[in-house]
């Protein structure tokens, strides 16, 4: 997600001309912001303070949708013409960023030298692009949070499938728990008489006092134990609760050793009878939950309950819950591939105007219908670029988005090695000699012909050859095809600057580059060996890695024959 926040502020940049393009969105916690623009302007960091300290001045007015236009002058704070002073702006303009009611962040454009005028018709297309970007930058954050959710579920099936006592189980479902909520403690309590006991907990930093086997009165922690808790989840407070520390006596113990700062409780049955409460503690008092979170923090609570129910009843019900845990990750699975769908749907979208614009930015980019002077050539330039730089993006995300939907289908047929290779070859060949690299083909005498998708073949064999152009300094990049037993090995050979070991599992994630001199020089995302790799293994192989930093790298697609 990173380099493709990266990769938009860039977009921004070239498109509006501006010195600077910043995109500011909450952080994990909701404690701060983070930052995306260029690193390599030595006064982003006097630009981050600046823009932060406009956003917190004017958040009124961003949550009403307003621009936030500003230029220091005479009559600012001093902070704030220290700040710009620093930073060289001249202007800047906020954009908030907005999808349907969720406030996502915003968008800062930054002239350095001279103040700008921004006219309506510029304020309408920011107001489009700043839509799309919002829009991509939800339905992403959506799907990153279901991924998360779907994980923990799994996570959690796994343990209470697993031979382990019950009570490690137990153990490791809250660790699960307050380390996926971000919580300093978790503890579960179990109602016995008119006490509740706490029956098991979890502590981020364990001390010598414990909380375990402790008990409170019932009247302490009443609120959750009226009939109103079996009322619709609509109702929050009767389904769970976050509550001031206060309402609950026992936290005020001198030795507790976590100093709560928000709470939230969620009520616990077991055979729909009241059992206990799960509570989850924490000392940041800016803490919250989504709907979603509590909703599936109240499904964990009653799976939880499986642990102790196994300790006192033995597993009569453990199935039928495994059962009900098993339905609740096939809905995470369904909300995640309707996710996907969308975004592909929107990436379609997308594809048609820009397409259009790419269209016509040609023609003026050819001169067709009269002569451009230098500048206009060199403003059709930009968009020409940054238009197949963002359609080649589309085109990626829609290639991964099929094969995680397992909507995309290979066409096996009869397929010339050698052809292939060289027309591979040829779509790199100018990039390499403006590079002035050496490119060789070596192709083994026993291979003449095999069974592949020739065109998916050749999608990987440019991505590899590229991203081997791309960070090699001096040198060769050599093509070399082998059959090795059961398979036909195409390798990538480069004399580059290598990988570093702690870096090469990265590369075949999704929107995952390493960081060296080479990457900041070539724009990517990284789309292109994630693809491959999925590409290669629809063909039931698959692509692996050898290198050593100074070394060069050696990238082989492994086909089946």
């Amino acid at each position: 997600m990173t380099n493709v926040l990266q990769s938009t502020t860039e977009v921004f940049q070239e498109v509006f001309g501006v010195t600077q393009s910043l995109l500011l969105l909450m952080n994990a916690e909701k404690k701060g912001k983070i930052g995306y623009g260029n690193h390599n302007n030595p006064h982003l960091n006097s630009l981050l303070k600046l823009s932060c300290q406009l956003i917190e001045k004017n958040q009124s007015y961003l949550l009403q949708r307003k621009f936030i236009s500003w230029t220091p002058t005479a009559d600012c704070p001093l902070s704030l013409t220290t700040l710009a002073e620093q930073a060289q702006v001249s202007s800047l303009l906020i954009i908030p960023l907005y999808y349907q009611q969720s406030y996502l962040g915003e968008l800062c454009l930054v002239h350095q030298q001279d103040e700008h005028q921004w006219t309506e018709k510029e304020f309408t297309i920011i107001r489009h692009l700043a839509h799309q970007c919002a829009l991509s930058i939800y339905y992403i954050q959506q799907y990153q949070h279901q991924s998360l959710q779907q994980q923990l579920i799994k996570q959690i099936n796994e343990k209470l499938n697993s031979q382990q006592d019950p009570e490690i189980i137990l153990k490791d479902l809250l660790k699960l728990v307050g380390q996926s909520y971000q919580v300093e403690q978790v503890l579960l309590l179990s109602l016995e008489a008119n006490e509740l006991k706490v029956e098991q907990e979890w502590t981020i930093n364990p001390t010598n006092f414990s909380l375990q086997s402790k008990k409170i009165a019932l009247d302490e922690w009443i609120a959750l134990l009226d009939n109103s808790c079996k009322k619709e989840l609509d109702n929050y407070s009767n389904h769970w609760q976050t509550m001031p520390t206060v309402q609950a006596t026992f936290l005020n113990l001198e030795t507790r050793s976590v100093q709560p700062g928000v709470l939230v409780s969620v009520p616990v049955h077991i055979r729909e009878k009241f059992f206990g409460v799960l509570v989850l503690q924490s000392i940041q008092t800016t803490l919250s939950w989504t709907r979603e979170e509590l909703e599936t923090l109240s499904d964990i609570a009653q799976q939880t309950a499986l642990a102790i129910h196994h300790l006192q009843y033995q597993d009569q019900w453990l199935t039928q819950q495994i059962e009900k845990l098993e339905a609740q990750k096939q809905q995470l699975e369904f909300a995640k591939k309707k996710t996907s769908e969308f975004l592909d749907h929107t990436i379609h979208e997308l594809r048609s105007p820009l397409t259009g614009i790419l269209s016509f930015s040609q023609i003026l980019h050819e001169q067709i219908y009269g002569s451009l002077n230098a500048k206009q050539s060199q403003y059709v330039d930009v968009i020409v670029s940054s238009g197949q730089y963002m359609l080649s993006l589309v085109n990626d995300f829609l290639d991964l988005s099929k094969i995680s939907a397992q909507r995309e289908e290979i066409v096996l047929e009869a397929m010339a090695v050698e052809d292939v290779c060289l027309a591979a070859l040829a779509m790199v060949e100018v990039r390499a000699v403006a590079s002035q690299l050496t490119l060789k083909l070596d192709i083994a005498p026993d291979v003449d012909f095999c069974k592949a998708d020739q065109r998916r073949i050749k999608q990987i064999l440019v991505n590899l050859l590229t991203n081997a152009i791309k960070f090699t300094e001096k040198g060769s990049v050599t093509l070399k095809v082998e059959r090795k037993q059961d398979y036909l090995d195409f390798s990538v050979i480069d004399t580059g600057i290598g990988i570093k070991t702690e870096d090469q599992n990265k590369l075949f994630q999704p929107f995952q580059q390493i960081k060296n001199h080479l990457s900041r020089k070539h724009k990517g995302t990284g789309l292109g060996l994630a693809l491959s790799r999925q590409l290669a293994q629809l063909h039931g192989g698959d692509i692996t890695l050898v290198s050593q930093e100074g070394q060069g790298s050696c990238f082989t697609l492994h086909l089946p024959i």
